[in-house]
């Protein structure tokens, strides 16, 4: 019984730290001060420049993959023949590696006032979908990146995080992925630009 007893002795005495622990450890870090967020990486930001071939007959799309691109410009340029696309990319050498992918999109017209096919999603006993427009085929261009990681950055910003510690503050750290996107097209390949 004696045992038992020093057993929960133990026990509240070692709650009764840890509380301590808590609220001392939620006072210290309640009074730090929050300095906002820093962007890093702009110092390895490069241009590259990445050509794809597209069908000239064909309507298409260019999408960026998200991480935070800058601005998606179009501009046309003469020199660049009507089956070429040019993406000139700013991007973050340092942290992810840009590629374009193509892929073709099925797309079917809708027909009918209410914006519905006549007997969308039944199929009739052949197995063709609904009678209406023809579908036809868009390219999307989609410019995306592998990622090479943050553990370069982190490091780069090890003198300064510590040194924010020592005095009472911290701040957030966005890492610079992508700069702005320029794709450069013939008029002719600008007029079957979609969104």
């Amino acid at each position: 019984m004696r045992r038992r007893w020093i057993l929960f002795g133990i026990f509240l005495t070692g709650a009764l730290v840890m509380g301590a622990g808590g609220g001392i450890a939620f006072g210290e870090y309640s009074s730090f001060r929050y300095l906002g967020t820093k962007e890093v990486g702009h110092e390895n930001m490069v241009t590259e420049t990445i050509e794809v071939t597209r069908d000239p007959q064909r309507p298409f799309a260019v999408y960026t993959g998200g991480w935070g691109s800058g601005e998606l410009q179009f501009v046309t340029d003469n020199t660049v023949p009507d089956d070429r696309l040019i993406f000139e990319v700013e991007y973050n050498e340092e942290a992810v590696t840009p590629a374009v992918d193509r892929e073709e999109t099925v797309l079917w017209e809708e027909t009918s006032a209410d914006g519905e096919l006549p007997g969308a999603g039944e199929l009739p006993p052949d197995g063709d979908p609904a009678q209406g427009d023809a579908p036809r085929i868009r390219e999307d261009f989609i410019l995306w990146s592998s990622h090479d990681g943050d553990f370069a950055a982190l490091w780069a910003c090890k003198d300064e995080i510590l040194s924010d510690l020592k005095k009472r503050s911290f701040r957030s750290y966005e890492l610079s992925y992508w700069g702005d996107v320029t794709v450069r097209m013939s008029e002719t390949a600008a007029a079957y630009l979609e969104d």
